[in-house]
């Protein structure tokens, strides 16, 4: 009899023991979770979503973690009881329910991460009270809309770059990435492409293509894999966004620059014309970006896409003065919009090797004539010069 008391007694410290080390394992799980749902108490909903893992914040945005504090009354928490704890990993599961101030009892589960030597709150699920609704998830937009929201993040870094001031861009990003950099955090993420001065609005005359098919992953990102059909270098993407407020925001962003397929490096070395296509995509870009430049008598864009030789020759005010009358006279040089060049003669290399496009747009009421250099840098052709003038129609 005295053994198997002996024997039981063995067994209830053995469990004893272990429950002891479950709960000292796991300790770091309730105390952050303590600290996250203490600081939602305390008013200070953006300290606790800050202190949320990337995931968690890449997946909801601040208004949306708002929302659903102000949805729910876990914003009045007073304590919590864990009935499940369990690492595996780097992941923790705690399971059970907080109570409130108030008296209420709220069934909740999290799940965590180890990240940075801490564990964060990775995600929450509470269980749903009264009718409960199916939740639409958010649906991967049209094709055309797609397209135009690539090209709208990529002209924006393209800007950025140029300019060497990423404050535009910036704005422009979803409040989870801002929370975590900052403009001159960006800048130096792409300070390469500012050094080596590549010009990325040439995507303005090009419709980006998809290698992936746009999907939205478990953490509700939209995820755009792609490239645009640039000459003589391609410029592919990965593109992330999240929704927020009711729409997508850029979460992300990459962007690199490789040989297009059929395409030689050495063109200019070779002296080669480029396509007929590649010669008006080239034409429109370069008459565009002017045209908007006296439109707006502000030459910083124009100015960021021209050649890097012509630009350590040139200011900007130097750049708009042969453009003055245009100005003045608010001649609206957009005309060509949506309007092809027609080129007067062959494009040729003069005798430095620049690149020669003479040519016209037939707008009305007035024509609208060009000369443009190009030079070959870092495989982007270039402007080096330009001359345009105006004649009325006859």
């Amino acid at each position: 009899m005295k053994k198997g008391l002996i024997g039981l007694v063995v067994v209830l410290v053995v469990i004893g023991a272990i429950i002891l080390f479950v709960f000292l394992l796991t300790g770091g799980l309730t105390r952050s979770a303590d600290q996250f749902f203490t600081l939602v108490r305390e008013g200070k909903a953006k300290d606790a979503y800050l202190s949320g893992s990337r995931e968690f914040q890449a997946s909801a945005s601040e208004e949306d973690f708002a929302a659903f504090l102000k949805s729910s009354t876990i914003a009045d928490y007073e304590s919590a009881s864990w009935t499940s704890r369990s690492i595996s990993g780097k992941i923790g599961e705690l399971e059970g329910s907080i109570k409130t101030r108030a008296g209420g009892i709220i069934p909740i589960k999290l799940k965590l991460i180890k990240e940075d030597g801490k564990w964060k709150i990775h995600a929450i699920e509470k269980a749903a009270a009264g009718l409960v609704t199916a939740k639409t998830a958010p649906t991967v937009p049209a094709d055309d809309e797609l397209k135009a929201m690539t090209s709208r993040s990529v002209l924006l870094l393209a800007r950025a770059i140029n300019s060497k001031d990423f404050s535009e861009f910036y704005n422009a990003t979803a409040k989870v990435w801002q929370s975590q950099t900052n403009p001159e955090d960006l800048k130096e993420t792409f300070i390469k492409y500012i050094e080596r001065n590549i010009d990325l609005t040439i995507i303005e005359a090009y419709s980006p293509e998809f290698s992936d098919k746009p999907a939205i992953d478990e953490s509700g990102r939209l995820i755009l894999k792609g490239y645009y059909p640039t000459q003589p270098s391609r410029l592919s993407f990965t593109i992330k966004f999240i929704r927020q407020e009711s729409e997508w925001k850029l979460v992300g962003i990459y962007v690199s620059l490789e040989e297009a397929p059929g395409s030689s490096s050495s063109a200019a070395s070779k002296k080669e014309i480029p396509s007929e296509d590649q010669l008006v995509a080239l034409t429109n870009r370069s008459m565009m970006l002017l045209a908007q430049a006296v439109s707006r008598d502000d030459f910083s864009d124009f100015y960021g896409s021209i050649a890097t030789q012509w630009q350590q020759q040139i200011t900007k005010d130097k750049l708009r003065e042969p453009l003055t009358n245009f100005i003045e006279k608010k001649i609206p040089l957009t005309i060509i919009e949506g309007v092809s060049p027609v080129f007067s003669e062959k494009p040729y290399f003069d005798k430095d090797g620049v690149l020669i496009v003479n040519g016209q747009y037939p707008t009305k009421p007035y024509l609208v004539e060009f000369r443009l250099d190009f030079v070959n840098e870092e495989s982007q052709w270039r402007l080096l010069g330009f001359n345009v003038t105006t004649r009325n129609q006859k």
